[in-house]
């Protein structure tokens, strides 16, 4: 991963605050790596990906990642961090295993991809939602349906205020799926929020979803009129597939 060298300059004296204030709002702030591959090297991408995973795990790597795949040759590479400065940490550490992969099998790895792209989100527990009977467990979640809502700037506390309040109906339906509500950072089109309707697969996402709109038809129309004028332009929706077999977490978490 290359080295955010002068957003880092800029940002890092914001660190420590960056982190208080996460810790005092529940949230969680992520990094993602994202990886465009060429078509046509997918199965070479793939493979030197798990020579990576690997490595994570005989060198111990200390982060977490979590990989996503967003599209048929789109990889998200996420991790959770404390503060903005973990970056440069997580650039460091990947270096010493670029180091362990060698500069051959490295330089065809990078062969494989159009290009790269990386960018942030925080988690807000405030205005995600999780379900106190859920319909499966925690770690089955392997498929989320994400949206971005493109928020116009200074309506952020009238989207959250919203959130809030259909995440109420939520609890009071006894809604049986998490839903988490992110913010984005750099990388995004700021300001907006990410929405993610997580569950096992999308089959059982949208049945979820469909049942819970048509059951709270009028509730959801006013919801719905409540975000509408917040919006400057149409959201975004894809599906996000977890893949574990190409996620790693350190020993001891």
């Amino acid at each position: 991963m290359k080295k955010l060298t002068f957003l880092l300059i800029v940002i890092s004296v914001l660190a420590v605050s960056l982190n208080v204030t996460a810790q005092e709002k529940n949230e969680q702030l992520w990094y993602c790596w994202e990886e465009t591959v060429k078509p046509e090297m997918i199965d070479q991408y793939l493979e030197l990906s798990n020579d990576f995973l690997e490595l994570y795990k005989s060198e111990n790597f200390p982060f977490a990642i979590y990989t996503w795949q967003a599209q048929p040759f789109v990889y998200e590479l996420w991790t959770p961090i404390n503060t903005l400065a973990d970056i440069d940490k997580i650039s460091e550490a990947s270096m010493k295993i670029v180091e362990k992969l060698g500069d051959e099998k490295y330089a065809a790895f990078n062969n494989t991809k159009l290009y790269n792209r990386e960018y942030t989100c925080t988690i807000k527990n405030d205005i995600s939602y999780n379900p106190k009977n859920p319909d499966y467990n925690f770690n089955e979640l392997i498929y989320e349906q994400c949206r971005i809502l493109f928020i116009k700037s200074g309506k952020q506390k009238e989207y959250e205020e919203a959130q809030k309040w259909i995440n109420k109906v939520r609890e009071e339906k006894d809604y049986g799926c998490w839903l988490f509500t992110a913010s984005g950072g750099f990388g995004y089109e700021e300001p907006c929020y990410i929405v993610m309707n997580a569950n096992t697969n999308r089959e059982n996402s949208m049945k979820a979803l469909e049942k819970f709109q048509k059951e709270n038809q009028d509730i959801w129309n006013k919801f719905v009129k409540k975000i509408q004028p917040l919006l400057r332009k149409p959201p975004v929706v894809y599906d996000w597939h977890l893949l574990k077999d190409l996620s790693y977490e350190p020993i001891g978490n």
